[in-house]
């Protein structure tokens, strides 16, 4: 499953447009310590909406939504590069999901956007929206997962070990994005049980967006999946909204809903 997420994320493309005006996406590298991280925004007010992608997809996916969002909204709009992905440094020491979030975090500081954020995460980054709201509570306003990759559905499948079995990186570019792949896939394991270990999050202020046509070849598979939404909807305190007619990449098949659904959060 997991490499199967990898391979519907790995080459994804968007081609959504704008006839409205947009502001000028502007980009940034940014000292997080020893790395720099790519930052990509549009300047405005705060909350800030952060789009954090899932495993194997870079920065750039966003693009074309935060343009659109530019031309319907003040707030300040973020995408990135995690670490070895696009323009972003490649860490020489293993994965660790608290610095992941902690160089996001300072990332933040830097472009002076840190106090308020409403967290956007598709698929993997399930893992790294509940890691930073646990660490950052205050400054998040609010958070929308797409399609996320849940623990009920990892551990209905079997578990992560299991689930890892199958991840093969032969098929992986000899580069930093494939080197980037291995490294985090190599840190899934320690990022699963840590972040299972957190304290459940009852949160109005959370939105879940699922697909009507995820890609599983078993009906179990498909159920568990959309179970695991549910669930976390559930914990949301809101209805789980699906994704008419789109399989995994919702960015792409169905990017006006994601726009639509940030626009109702930042104009309620």
């Amino acid at each position: 499953m997991y490499r199967s997420i990898i391979l519907l994320t790995l080459f994804l493309s968007f081609s959504a447009t704008s006839k409205a005006t947009s502001k000028i996406i502007e980009h940034k590298s940014i000292s997080v310590g020893e790395y720099n991280l790519n930052f990509n925004y549009v300047s405005g007010s705060q909350p800030a909406i952060v789009f954090e992608s899932g495993s194997g997809v870079e920065s750039p996916h966003w693009n074309n939504i935060m343009k659109v969002l530019s031309s319907k909204l003040d707030n300040a709009i973020i995408s990135y590069d995690r670490a070895g992905y696009g323009k972003s440094d490649l860490p020489r020491e293993p994965y660790q999901i608290e610095s992941e979030i902690s160089w996001l975090r300072k990332g933040l500081e830097d472009l002076g956007y840190a106090d308020s954020i409403v967290y956007v995460g598709h698929s993997y980054a399930y893992y790294l929206l509940k890691m930073y709201e646990a660490k950052y509570t205050d400054s998040i306003y609010s958070m929308v997962y797409i399609d996320p990759i849940t623990i009920t559905f990892i551990e209905s499948m079997g578990g992560i070990e299991e689930e890892l079995k199958h991840f093969d990186p032969s098929f992986l570019p000899d580069n930093n994005f494939g080197k980037s792949i291995i490294r985090e896939t190599k840190g899934v394991p320690d990022t699963f049980n840590k972040v299972k270990k957190l304290k459940i999050s009852k949160s109005a202020n959370c939105f879940v967006i699922s697909a009507e046509s995820p890609e599983w070849s078993s009906q179990k598979e498909i159920s568990e999946w959309k179970s695991g939404h549910k669930e976390l909807s559930n914990q949301c305190g809101n209805n789980l909204i699906v994704a008419k007619g789109s399989n995994h990449d919702i960015p792409t098949h169905s990017p006006e809903l994601i726009i639509n659904k940030l626009v109702s959060i930042l104009k309620r």
